[in-house]
């Protein structure tokens, strides 16, 4: 699990800033992802589940455990089994995964035109940083 420390921060607000600057799709991008990392709302969450990766599909963080389309208003439940139980674990994320895409509503846009993939770039960190 990551838990997004003030490092990892202060890389998502240099993404944003790097990226808001582009057209309007990129910084409405950027104010999604902030709503994960202000307040410290999005902790301890698995790397697959990070922000820029829910927010690719247009989902806002609401709180520690809820996101909401900025669209449609359609809500996902992100809640986990610890981790001892990897199996579950696992699934629960592939399930949260799927969800990113299908749980919009109907004629909602989303699961059609999600954010560029240029947007979730892997944010580069030196080894000695990472450990």
């Amino acid at each position: 699990m990551v838990n997004y420390t003030e490092c990892d921060k202060a890389s998502y607000v240099n993404l944003i800033r790097e990226h808001s600057e582009d057209s309007e799709a990129e910084k409405d991008f950027g104010e999604r992802v902030r709503t994960y990392i202000d307040g410290q709302k999005w902790i301890r969450k698995p790397f697959a589940l990070a922000p820029p990766v829910c927010a690719q599909y247009g989902w806002k963080c609401i709180t520690s455990d809820m996101l909401e389309c900025v669209t449609c208003h359609a809500k996902i439940s992100v809640c986990h089994p610890e981790i001892t139980k990897y199996e579950a674990y696992k699934a629960c994320i592939d399930g949260t995964l799927k969800d990113l895409k299908e749980k919009h509503k109907k004629h909602c846009p989303w699961p059609l035109t999600p954010s560029s993939n240029t947007l979730l770039k892997i944010i580069q960190m030196p080894k000695e940083e990472a450990l």
